[in-house]
């Protein structure tokens, strides 16, 4: 929480009682320890009585601002505080299982496509083939990454010999 601008007090030790106050707020929330009028003056030494606290209107807001925000925080916190350390290790390895078995997944539709490219390539249709992907070179170029897209060197053949003669 951001420090609030102190009040103008005429008594110094109002003064130290106010810097008191803040630093056992900060305390007592990062010991997510109870925050009320009676909690506050029991850890302070400058301010013996809860009264200190609730008829002055800074102290008093100040109070309740903080009581929110440990509010705020313990909701926070307090969607996993509830989950034990076993519940945590079994969700985990549910987790592992789970990614587990999608890549076992993605490997084999990877190696089904590979067939089937090989199978078009083998029936002469890989430009059939290819023709739908027209439009999608971003996943044409995804498929070639991964490896699935054969790859062949292309060999240019001499131009057509005249035909010998027959004799």
């Amino acid at each position: 929480m951001l420090e609030p601008p102190f009040p103008h007090r005429q008594i110094l030790a109002a003064e130290q009682a106010d810097r008191e106050l803040l630093s056992v707020l900060r305390d007592m929330v990062d010991c997510n320890e109870d925050i009320s009028m009676r909690a506050v003056v029991r850890r302070m030494s400058t301010l013996s009585q809860a009264t200190a606290l609730t008829r002055d209107r800074w102290r008093s807001d100040l109070v309740h601002a903080w009581q929110k925000e440990q509010q705020r925080l313990r909701s926070l916190t307090g969607r996993w505080d509830h989950t034990s350390k076993e519940a945590l290790a079994l969700r985990a390895e549910t987790d592992r299982a789970r990614i587990s078995a999608l890549e076992t997944e993605a490997a084999i539709l990877r190696a089904g496509l590979v067939a089937l490219i090989r199978a078009v390539g083998e029936q002469g249709a890989f430009r059939r083939w290819r023709s739908f992907f027209d439009g999608y070179e971003q996943t044409f170029a995804v498929l070639k990454e991964c490896g699935v897209l054969p790859e062949a060197a292309v060999v240019q053949l001499e131009a057509a010999r005249s035909k010998p003669e027959r004799k």
